[in-house]
């Protein structure tokens, strides 16, 4: 999930035809937007590596 927002925020398409890409509006904000929801995803995941004891 996060390597797909990196890869819309950076402006690749994701497998959307180049209509459905332009309605989504991935421009401004939701290019933020998606750069935090990636890192937030990343940071969570290596959390749970962190809380788990071996």
């Amino acid at each position: 999930m996060a390597r797909t927002n990196r890869a819309l925020a950076a402006g690749h398409r994701g497998g959307y035809t180049e209509a459905g890409y332009q309605a989504m509006g991935v421009t401004g904000w939701a290019v933020a937007y998606l750069v935090g929801l990636s890192l937030a995803g990343e940071a969570l995941a290596l959390l749970t590596l962190g809380l788990v004891r071996p």
